[in-house]
């Protein structure tokens, strides 16, 4: 199977949404970090690649039986101050397909940032403007899921369906989107509608390993 996403292509991806009332996993962000109830919201089948993602350990390498976000035990042992808001992605590598997780962590007073592939921790610190993230935020808390039978694919992509998750989280109020390889690369070799989040994570505005 044919890779897909390639990280470094991020910086022109988008992503694609369905509400997840925020009441439910309080402990969080009211985000199901299995993606079970996602699947399940959103008719996924056996056969598309998404649900072959989050639940093939063999092909992925992930731990236990099924995927869980390496993300849940950072907001579980979370210490820092409370959190305001956040933003998470969860997308394939570009060589193996392997989970990446992108967060975003607004609190009253910073913005932390964590890249993790394959739960192993890349990097993380501060991004000292935060003025681009609160503009980014309130865009994307306004999108839509991009509907299954309107995917159109990309050439650069080999499969069909959803590739990958958007989460957000805005004082008590919880998203969580699917992501289309439309999504990810715009049309027509257009730039998605996630540029500037991506811009966000890969800023040169940010202090590496910050506390």
């Amino acid at each position: 199977m044919r890779c897909v996403a390639p990280l470094l292509a991020l910086l022109v991806m988008a992503g694609c949404c369905s509400v997840n009332p925020h009441h439910n996993n309080a402990d969080t962000l009211g985000w199901d970090l299995t993606y079970k109830s996602l699947i399940k919201t959103n008719n996924i089948q056996e056969t598309d690649w998404i649900y072959k993602w989050l639940t093939d350990r063999e092909i992925f390498g992930f731990r236990g039986k099924y995927f869980v976000s390496p993300i849940r035990p950072l907001i579980l042992n979370w210490r820092a101050a409370p959190i305001v808001s956040s933003i998470l992605l969860e997308i394939p590598s570009f060589h193996d397909g392997q989970h990446v997780s992108l967060w975003l962590v607004r609190t009253e007073s910073n913005l932390y940032y964590y890249q993790l592939s394959q739960e192993k921790e890349l990097e993380k610190g501060i991004i000292n403007d935060t003025d681009q993230y609160e503009e980014v935020l309130r865009e994307i808390s306004a999108w839509h899921q991009l509907e299954k039978g309107r995917i159109k694919g990309d050439k650069d992509f080999n499969i069909k369906g959803y590739i990958g998750i958007l989460n957000t989280y805005d004082r008590g109020v919880s998203k969580q989107l699917l992501m289309a390889p439309d999504d990810l690369m715009g049309t027509n070799g257009a730039p998605g509608r996630c540029k500037t989040l991506f811009e966000i994570h890969f800023s040169d505005k940010r202090m590496k390993n910050g506390d």
